[in-house]
């Protein structure tokens, strides 16, 4: 998904022709434009939710193994350290 207006984006472009009559086709634009905008709303929360539920089941394994904070911060540490070797720094969230 991008982001941004899209309805800017295709007033800033070619605008597709649905209908011939000017009026109803910005009327389909402006539905398609509101259901993309819905879809990526949708899309947002549901990646936050996934990293909250990651989080959380970090932090029950964590404490499932008697891990402290300490030890969490370095396997934390060595876990991102690893990943950014493979191209993926961006795996591992920042403790919060």
């Amino acid at each position: 998904m991008g982001t941004g207006n899209l309805l800017s984006k295709l007033l800033n472009g070619k605008i597709p022709q649905f209908s011939r009559n000017k009026s109803e086709n910005l009327a389909i634009i402006k539905r398609i434009a509101v259901k993309y905008a819905q879809k990526l709303e949708l899309s947002h929360n549901l990646d936050f939710q996934i990293e909250k539920m990651d989080l959380s089941l970090e932090q029950k394994i964590y404490d499932l193994y008697g891990i402290d904070d300490d030890e969490r911060d370095f396997i934390d540490s060595e876990m991102l350290s690893l990943l950014s070797k493979n191209g993926e720094e961006n795996q591992i969230p920042e403790n919060k």
